[in-house]
């Protein structure tokens, strides 16, 4: 069963993780420590993925939230698929904000985590809080607000 639950997630996780060090090499190429550009390409492959019925669209966002209930061992080794966008990702934001200790930039990069995964697991509920304040939700939007919202966290001076 464990195996085939890592082959299920496996199989979702990889594109948007290969999608994300794409986008994230591109960023390096063109527009080195472009902060809003980096936080784009971590948070779009994975928001896009709602949209995406092919992919398995909101669907896969449930099972990415029933990832926190598996036990301990199971989530470490999924887990382990995120190693290199991490790594990458981290190395990325640290260069664009220099200020940041290492610490502060565990921190934020869990927090940046946590904005993103929100949305995408509890997409229902979100969704039905906007529909109360007349709001559609759109993707492309959202990956907007999102980014903004992030990158200014991330680069908040530091107490």
């Amino acid at each position: 069963k464990d195996a085939l639950l890592f082959e299920v997630f496996a199989r979702r996780i990889k594109p948007v993780n290969a999608r994300r060090l794409t986008l994230l090499g591109a960023v390096e190429r063109d527009t080195p420590g472009d902060l809003s550009a980096i936080v784009r390409a971590f948070v779009s492959p994975a928001l896009e993925l709602l949209s995406r019925p092919e992919m398995g669209g909101r669907n896969v966002t449930v099972l990415i939230g029933r990832l926190y209930t598996e036990p301990m061992q199971i989530r470490l080794e999924i887990l382990t698929m995120f190693e290199e966008v991490a790594t990458r990702f981290t190395a990325a934001i640290s260069a664009s904000l220099p200020h940041l200790d290492p610490v502060e930039l565990f921190w934020r990069f869990h927090f940046m985590v946590g904005s993103m995964a929100f949305p995408m697991v509890a997409g229902d509920i979100v969704e039905a809080r906007a529909r109360q304040i007349g709001e559609v939700s759109d993707v492309d939007k959202n990956i907007d607000r999102l980014v903004r919202f992030i990158s200014g966290g991330l680069a908040a001076l530091p107490r």
